[in-house]
């Protein structure tokens, strides 16, 4: 993208996330950018596959409604990448709810925009593993988010954090590890 280009970026190609991006992108004519590893699955509008390791995925993958518009990609995203939106929006690789999954982080105001790598719905939980492509990944990539800087957190699902929330993060991760929910 051009300096100045504004975009839409979808944090990953789920049809919950990615079912009006075509619309969007033709009405403005604005760009989509998707992570390189969900950028196929957006383009053919079809969900990456569930982890089929649970039962629940097993279902999941059976169901139909997995398909959205096909969104058409401007840029495909790598990790580290930094848009120019807003004074800059870190693109952090959080893969395991899709192979392409994506958290935002907005070092200027220090705001991360987790995607569905962390859930805030009835306090802090991982994504449920049937809705993962990798349920395994998905919690190991949730702790780069433990790792980053920033104060304020917003979540797909659930209410934003608006002090604290590296810390919240950072104890619901602690606990984690600790409790080892079941694979």
């Amino acid at each position: 993208m051009s300096d100045g280009e504004l975009a839409s970026s979808l944090s990953y190609a789920h049809p919950d996330h990615a079912s009006g991006a075509a619309e969007l992108a033709g009405s403005t004519g604005a760009p989509v950018a998707v992570h390189e590893r969900d950028a196929p699955y957006a383009e053919e509008g079809n969900a990456p596959p569930q982890d089929t390791s649970t039962l629940g995925g097993r279902l999941m993958s059976r169901m139909p409604g997995n398909t959205f518009p096909p969104v058409p990609v401007g840029e495909r995203l790598v990790d580290g990448q930094v848009l120019d939106v807003a004074g800059g929006l870190r693109v952090v690789a959080t893969p395991g709810h899709s192979p392409g999954h994506i958290s935002l982080l907005h070092e200027p105001t220090r705001t991360l925009i987790t995607g569905d790598a962390i859930f805030n719905v009835l306090g802090l939980r991982y994504s449920p593993r049937m809705l993962c492509t990798d349920f395994r990944l998905s919690r190991r990539t949730a702790h780069v988010l433990g790792e980053l800087e920033y104060d304020r957190a917003g979540f797909t699902h659930g209410p934003e954090i608006m002090d604290g929330a590296r810390q919240a993060v950072r104890g619901f991760l602690a606990k984690a590890v600790t409790r080892r929910t079941p694979e």
